[in-house]
Formats: structure tokens, sequence, C-alpha cells
């Protein structure tokens, strides 16, 4: 009589008949009545179970919540068969202090995980639950920890995204980039390569950059490349570029730039009451004098100058903003009222002629040469579209005829 093997839920997994033996229903050998080798392969089958397969070759024909112990070395550990698709999944396993390990293949750890030896991951490795690595780690690939997250000495090659809190209590190296999306606290010297993005706030108590000591309970002095700050910083002591800043006596500096409100520059007085002489490379002032040449006082003077903004006076010869209009050649001008004039002028191939005119030329172009259609509502003349010479204007994409908004086009 024929035996039916069944699944915990009820589903049938083999039919046995008398003197049979089935080995591909399962990764056990399932025994029929009067099996001539019964007890042979009914204490392997025990054996098996025991050892949950202990081998670096997965079991064949594996069932869904079967157990498999994988012996392959660096790895020694505990794996579950979840489905076909998502297939052999480790739970949780430690590695042995004397033991060395590398994993060559991505990976992906659902359970947690403690590391007591040295480890190395060659590729892609995913960390979704708590991590301990108590010694040497070294991520030569990308790597991200979706949970918590503790590190010995530790070498990341590629780029490192931290979801969980990460703790780093000896050196660390980021050759890649970093991305800490949680708290982050480092307790040892760490070294950056990269770009490091910080989502949240950053403790330092210990360590330095650029060999300046940071933080701690008594501020240090330190020297910086580049310091750029969000909010107001204040200096009560120490120097920028050799100059001693703050104090309760200020003293004299030499800078690039700076906005000063008091003090002087080169010995010479600044915003106090009564203004003092002085020789800058820069300077916007309302009285005192430049090259010799007063600025700014009741009656204006007379003077050359590289830069000017001026209400009279006059650039190259020119009289500018005097009662009687006078002509002048200029790279630049700028308007905040009308611009009247009297003769033809032209303004980036825009002819406006005398008022008595009455009309003004547009720039010229052929279909070939037609600028870009970009700035919607600007009007040229076409001198060869494929209806004849015409004004066009633009809408934000194209040229297109005046008559019938037709594109501009020779055919």
């Amino acid at each position: 009589m024929a035996l039916e093997i069944r699944k915990t839920d009820g589903t049938l997994l083999a039919t046995l008949e008398d003197g049979t033996s089935d080995t591909t229903s399962s990764s056990l050998t399932l025994i029929g009545r009067r099996f001539a080798e019964f007890g042979k392969q009914f204490n392997e089958n025990w054996v098996l179970t025991l050892e949950n397969s202990n081998a670096q070759i997965p079991p064949l024909n594996p069932m869904i919540g079967q157990l498999w112990f994988d012996s392959t070395p660096g790895v020694n550990g505990l794996k579950v068969w979840i489905s076909p698709t998502i297939g052999w999944q480790i739970l949780a396993f430690s590695i042995d202090d004397s033991v060395a390990s590398t994993f060559a293949n991505d990976m992906t750890f659902n359970g947690d995980l403690t590391f007591g030896g040295t480890t190395t991951f060659n590729n892609l490795s995913t960390f979704a639950s708590g991590s301990t690595f108590s010694s040497t780690a070294t991520f030569n690939a990308a790597v991200t920890f979706n949970s918590s997250i503790s590190f010995g000495a530790i070498t990341f090659t590629g780029d490192a995204t931290f979801t969980g809190d990460a703790t780093f209590s000896q050196t660390a190296t980021f050759n890649g980039q970093a991305i800490f999306n949680s708290s982050t606290s480092f307790t040892g010297p760490i070294t950056f390569d990269n770009v490091v993005t910080f989502s949240n706030n950053v403790t330092v108590t210990g360590g330095t950059i650029d060999g300046t000591v940071i933080g701690g309970s008594i501020s240090a002095a330190g020297t910086f490349t580049t310091l750029t700050a969000s909010s107001t910083i204040t200096f009560s002591s120490g120097t920028i570029d050799n100059v001693t800043i703050g104090g309760t006596t200020p003293s004299s500096s030499a800078f690039t730039s700076t906005d000063i409100d008091g003090g002087t520059i080169d010995a010479t007085i600044i915003g106090s009451v009564v203004a003092a002489a002085g020789t800058f490379t820069i300077l916007i002032g309302t009285g005192g004098t430049i090259d010799g040449n007063v600025i700014g006082g009741v009656t204006p003077a007379a003077g050359t100058f590289t830069t000017l903004i001026g209400t009279g006076g006059t650039i190259d010869g020119n009289v500018i903003g005097g009662v009687t209009p006078a002509a002048g050649d200029f790279t630049t001008l700028g308007l905040t009222g009308a611009l009247i004039s009297t003769d033809a002028a032209t303004f980036d191939g825009l002819t406006i002629l005398a008022a008595s005119s009455r009309f003004l030329t547009l720039p010229t172009y052929t279909v070939a040469g037609l600028p870009p259609a970009t700035s919607t509502g600007g009007v040229i003349f076409v001198s060869n579209d494929v209806g004849g010479s015409t004004l066009a204007f633009s809408d934000g994409t194209n040229w297109r005829r005046v008559q019938d908004r037709a594109v501009i086009s020779l055919t």
C-alpha cells in the first residue's frame, strides 16, 4: 500500500510505493514500506537534520523554512530557505576572533551580526539589522547599513550609507562618499577623502582636523584653510593670517577685504566723526579726495577715474547728466529713466532714427542665420522667408510670420 507524505500545511509532498524511496521531493531521502536500506537512510536523515545539512554546497530540493549551515570560509552562518525567488537568507552568526573572513560576492544580512575577527567585504554589502565589528573591517565596494552599527578600526574604499545610528570607536577611513542619515559618534581618528553628508547632528569630542584640536571643554586655537559659517562667528582671541583678532583692545591688521565700522586702515581713521585722508585700492565714500580729486562735495570736481558712478563731471571727455546732453561712446550704459535720442542711435542692431523720421529699423536676419527664439515677444526682420521678406516674432520656441503665424522657413 502506497504511503502519502504531506507537508505541515497538509499539501501532498510525495507518494511512496512499497519498497521504494524518493530523493527528489526534498533534501532528505523519503522511505517507503519494506525499503531494503531503511535503517541506513533513516539514520542519515536524522544526521542531516541535526547538523542542518552542514556543507559549503546548499542542499538540493529545499523546502520553505528549511535550515542550512553554510560552512563556506568567511560565512559559517545559518541560512533559511525563503522561496525559489528569494533563495537562502542568512539569519545570524558570530565569527570567531581567530578567523579572518572575506566575502567576495554581494552580501545581504537580515539578522544581527557580530564579527570578532578581521573582516573584508569585496563586493556590495547590505546590513538590514544591527551589526558589531569589534576588529578591523574593510569594505572594498558600496555598503549600506539600515540599522545601528558599531565599529572597531574600519576602512571604506567604496561609498557608504548609514541609515541607522553609527558609532566609531577606533580609526575610520572613508575613501568614497559617505552619507550619515542618523546620529553619528566618532571617538577615534577619522579621515574623509571624498564628499561626506550628515543629515543629523554630529558631535566630535576629540581628534583633530588638519592637525587642529576641535571640541573639548576648553576651546582650542586652530588653523584652517577655509572657514565657512551660516551664522555669526565671534573671535575673542587667536589670529587670522597671523593677524590678532578681537580682544579688549583692537590691534592693527592687514586684510584683503573687510567691513569695519571703526578703527584704522593703514593708519587712516574710518567711520569717525571727522573723516581722515587715506589711500585705498577700492573705496566708496561721501567725502575726501581720490587721486587729489574732491568727491561728493558741495561743488563737484573734475577728475580722471578707472571706475566711477557719478551725477556730474565728465567721462572720457563726455559730459554726463548736465543740463545740455553731450554725445558719448559707452561700453555699458544703465538707465533708470527715459532715453531720449535726437539723432540715429543703434542698440545691439536695433536702429532708432531721429524724431523727425518717426520709425525704427529692426535687426535683419536670413532664415539660415536666425537667432534662438528663446525670448518670447521678440521681433526681427527676415529677408528671405519662403513668402518673401517679412516681420517675424518669437513664441518662445519658433520664429513665426506676423501676418499668418506660420513658422519661418525656406520651403
